[in-house]
């Protein structure tokens, strides 16, 4: 800690170190502490807060799967590591792509309709997923194929 002593009593001092300065009124004794630790501290918590934000985001083993049901539509979000994407990616292409269509290496956000007339909405980009299927505009047989195609979401990205 930097420590300064001021000019006896009587006199007004005015103390400069470099960009910090304190001035006094004439008469004060003592010394001006400049928390400069304080400072430092507060610097380094906010650095190594962030990095750990930044770095922990969705390490191996943490994830958030949500499945929800509802009277006209089923819902799955998943937000995972993103280094399982391609995994994803190709377990969509095994499951429901046909012909030209892929999932691998891209960002979706908008509705599909697959070569047998299903249609949903999908966000997708690294580490995220989100599907949304309307069970009015669509058949049971493919209610069914596409929430367990989704429920086989969750062994892949764990």
């Amino acid at each position: 800690m930097s420590q300064f002593h001021l000019k006896p009593p009587g006199h007004q001092g005015t103390v400069n170190h470099g960009a910090l300065s304190a001035k006094l009124p004439a008469g004060r004794r003592g010394s001006i502490q400049i928390p400069i630790m304080k400072e430092i501290s507060i610097l380094f918590f906010v650095s190594s807060l962030s990095i750990a934000i930044i770095s922990c985001g969705f390490p191996d083993g943490s994830i958030s799967i949500k499945h929800s049901q509802y009277d006209h539509y089923y819902e799955m979000t998943a937000k995972f590591n993103p280094e399982r994407t391609t995994r994803v990616d190709k377990y969509l292409d095994q499951e429901l792509a046909a012909g030209s269509m892929s999932f691998v290496k891209t960002e979706i956000d908008g509705n599909i309709t697959l070569d047998d007339k299903t249609t949903f909405y999908i966000k997708k980009s690294p580490g995220y997923l989100n599907i949304k299927f309307d069970k009015e505009k669509n058949s049971e047989q493919a209610y069914a194929k596409i929430k367990s195609v989704l429920e086989g979401i969750n062994e892949l990205v764990r």
